[in-house]
């Protein structure tokens, strides 16, 4: 599916194909082809009838890893990992956003419908004054980088509940949770690292002077910010699960603390009733009748003020 947009203030938002042909010639024009879902034949034509370099369309063809920004002779190429708010269960789920720049024409490929493109769109629907492809691709980016910032918002409120949870030995799942999220910060950080990359080479195309770059700068700062962030959320993380396993393993001292000391009271007895069993004739008190009544209590007298003495010296 193929929308097209011209961007002039004397001419309708949104045009059919057709018209857009016939648009592209106007100096103060700037078309947009966004295509969703592209078939290989829509592929074919961006060579065709822009020109596009091949490489560029190659890397349309399949999904790309990570974001990038390369300029042809006759265009420029944007490649973003965007992130699809809609995936409720996965705050993470991206796709990617490829983009053909030309200073009168902006051309973007996507695998599906985009919430970040309508946004873009609606934004631009109130600006006033001239958007030329550049600067549409500068909006575009700020606006892929804001994304992050909703997410990092839910990825602080759960590290907060999972650190206020950390000093409790019995959370089964913490670790597992701490894991995951450590992963996600992880992700959201190595995505930061590759847009502050796009934007540090779109900033180095402009030649670092003019209102474009003062835009650039800001994405930069914004995705440095976001990965300084993403850094400090890690870190307490890490804190957190060092936390937990401190306050596991000293709940597993306890245990052994415990089960030591209820074996050293019950080695008297051991003892005792080991010398009683023995194969001799003439044992002491054997005969005597009140001589196992002896036997038994002293070997619970000697138990009880072994478990006291340990308890005296707060070793259990």
């Amino acid at each position: 599916m193929i929308h097209v947009h011209c961007l002039h203030p004397d001419r309708a938002p949104e045009v059919g194909v057709s018209e857009a042909r016939g648009l592209a010639a106007g100096v103060s024009d700037l078309v947009w082809y966004d295509i969703e879902a592209p078939t290989p034949a829509d592929l074919d034509a961006l060579s065709t009838r822009w020109q596009f370099h091949p490489l560029a369309i190659e890397d349309c063809r399949r999904p790309q890893r990570r974001s990038r920004y390369e300029r042809y002779p006759n265009h420029a190429f944007l490649v973003l990992q965007v992130l699809d708010p809609s995936t409720e269960d996965d705050p993470l789920d991206s796709h990617t956003l490829a983009a053909f720049i030309r200073p009168r024409l902006l051309v973007t490929v996507r695998p599906a419908r985009s919430q970040l493109l309508d946004r873009l769109w609606r934004q631009l629907e109130g600006r006033q004054g001239s958007v030329n492809g550049e600067l549409l691709t500068q909006l575009l980016l700020h606006s892929a980088i804001e994304e992050f910032d909703h997410v990092l918002d839910t990825y602080e409120v759960a590290i907060d509940n999972l650190a206020a949870r950390a000093g409790r030995p019995d959370e089964p799942n913490l670790l597992d949770d701490l894991v995951a999220l450590r992963r996600d910060l992880l992700q959201i950080r190595r995505m930061m690292q590759s847009y502050h990359e796009v934007a540090r080479r779109m900033l180095d195309s402009e030649g670092g002077s003019g209102e474009g770059a003062l835009g650039l700068r800001d994405a930069l700062d914004h995705a440095v910010a976001i990965g300084e962030i993403c850094g400090v959320l890690i870190a307490i993380s890490s804190g957190a699960v060092e936390a937990h396993t401190y306050a596991a393993s000293e709940r597993l001292n306890l245990v052994m603390k415990r089960l030591a000391a209820l074996s050293g009271a019950l080695v008297p007895g051991t003892i005792i009733s080991g010398a009683f069993g023995m194969n001799f004739l003439k044992i002491p008190y054997s005969e005597h009748p009140y001589g196992f009544h002896a036997v038994i209590l002293g070997i619970v007298s000697i138990s009880f003020a072994f478990l006291g003495a340990m308890r005296w010296r707060r070793w259990i």
